[in-house]
């Protein structure tokens, strides 16, 4: 990559390929993040398509050097391209991003939109469960964490509000994710992602909400965002 930079400094791709080299294989997200944002400017400046995984990567390492502003400001510009689907990965990360900057009702919105994302997925896994079943386990996992994230929002937001609904739901959602975390298959190892219940977040966050006041801690938040754009869909 030096070498093509070094024969043709003004090649947008080059800049963008050697951030996922960093990404991929090294998860150096500071490294990445700065030849992602390279990419970013020669592309404008020769006003070409930005890919959308270059969005989606950049903003990811943004979020992992704790820069949600920045992260937050470049997917908010992907969403506006006329083309746009709603992806998973997008929604969920930019819930994340409104929950870290404070704005805990807009993350409610997202994480709504990723759980009705999923909905009939989830009917089918219910009525026709596989548990070898790579993708399904991977949703599974996912749904498990959003459930637990957005549990942890209503838990906020019954404590800003003294309101005992909100209290009510957050536990709806607190036990959603345990619920779902129970059908994924633990053992089965092409699952990918490995999830112990016994002693984990959600657990811990049930056993809380269920024994002690609310608004006495904060509940846990699941730190999690999808590698890539298309790992859960």
């Amino acid at each position: 990559f030096d070498q093509s930079k070094k024969h043709d400094p003004n090649n947008e791709l080059t800049y963008y390929y050697h951030g996922n080299m960093f990404y991929d294989f090294y998860s150096d997200y500071e490294k990445a993040s700065e030849l992602y944002e390279t990419a970013y400017r020669k592309l404008k400046d020769n006003q070409k398509k930005i890919p959308v995984k270059l969005y989606y990567h950049w903003g990811n390492s943004l979020y992992h050097n704790k820069n949600y502003e920045k992260s937050f400001e470049y997917l908010s510009e992907l969403r506006t391209y006329a083309n746009f689907r709603v992806r998973p990965s997008i929604e969920y990360m930019m819930g994340m991003l409104l929950y870290k900057r404070g704005h805990t009702e807009e993350a409610r919105e997202k994480f709504n939109n990723v759980l009705e994302y999923y909905q009939k997925d989830l009917e089918e896994f219910i009525r026709n469960p596989n548990p070898t079943s790579i993708r399904q386990n991977k949703i599974l996992f996912f749904n498990s964490i959003i459930h637990n994230n957005l549990g942890v929002v209503y838990s906020d937001l019954a404590v800003r509000d003294n309101d005992n609904e909100k209290t009510r739901r957050a536990r709806v959602h607190f036990y959603k994710s345990t619920e779902l975390g129970h059908r994924y298959n633990n053992k089965n190892i092409m699952a990918l992602s490995q999830l112990n219940l016994k002693n984990s977040i959600f657990e811990k966050n049930v056993r809380y909400i269920d024994n002690f006041n609310v608004g006495k801690r904060k509940t846990h938040l699941y730190e999690f965002t999808p590698k890539y754009l298309e790992e859960y869909e």
